[in-house]
């Protein structure tokens, strides 16, 4: 057993097969990055006795099951990308444990129920994405407390009700994607704040009322759709 790794690196080597537990054995583990593989089979229990782990990139693999509640213990991670398998189940409260985190990568999966309202205690975070999945209800408004947020990828879900209103208080964001939801409601003027975004998405939503002049101060725009909603009137020409 190599008791003293600390990288563990393999991306892109066509593995298969399913992780062994005996991977948890490795403490002084820092890095593992087995992205772009064909592993299968579930995350092993005891990841979490990891606790110097900083990265963990197991994306684009076809893994399976729930992501285990312990793997929050590894409050030292900094990047965690599962995305692009078939992880199920609910995203657990504990994740609100990891407050180093800067990227968390959860998109393209089979996970379902509300977007935890521990998500908020990620303070660290600048990319959040959890598109791809069958999330529903409201998005929490602890997601304001974001406040370094860069990225946010939600399309693609089955959330509903207005967009909140304290979501435009994440005004670093550059990236904001809310498409194919069931967002309801008129876009808010306060859409003005978000003054770094380039690229908007908000089409295959419910949302109605006139599209609001304030966006013309999103002067570093350059991907704007608002496409199959209910939106009325012209298009004001400020925008243009």
């Amino acid at each position: 057993m190599l008791n003293n790794l600390k990288n563990l690196s393999l991306p892109a080597t066509l593995l298969e097969g399913s992780i062994p537990t005996t991977i948890t054995n490795c403490t002084q583990l820092l890095y593992i990055d087995l992205a772009l593989n064909r592993i299968t089979g579930k995350l092993p229990q005891g990841l979490g006795q990891l606790y110097n782990l900083t990265r963990l990139s197991l994306g684009s693999n076809q893994m399976s099951g729930e992501i285990p509640e312990d793997l929050y213990n590894c409050s030292n991670l900094i990047i965690l990308n599962l995305a692009e398998n078939n992880f199920s189940g609910i995203l657990k409260p504990g994740i609100g444990k990891l407050y180093n985190l800067q990227i968390l990568k959860y998109g393209f999966n089979s996970l379902v129920g509300p977007i935890p309202p521990e998500i908020g205690n990620l303070t660290q975070l600048f990319f959040l994405e959890l598109s791809g999945n069958s999330f529903s209800g409201h998005i929490p408004p602890e997601l304001s407390k974001l406040t370094l947020l860069q990225g946010l990828g939600l399309h693609s879900n089955a959330l509903e009700g207005p967009i909140p209103e304290n979501i435009f208080e994440l005004t670093r964001l550059t990236v904001l994607q809310l498409e194919l939801n069931r967002f309801t409601g008129p876009i808010s003027t306060s859409i003005s704040k978000l003054e770094m975004l380039s690229a908007l998405d908000l089409h295959g939503n419910v949302l109605n009322g006139s599209i609001p002049t304030s966006m013309e101060h999103l002067i570093r725009l350059m991907s704007l759709d608002l496409s199959h909603n209910h939106l009325t009137g012209s298009v004001p020409g400020s925008v243009m």
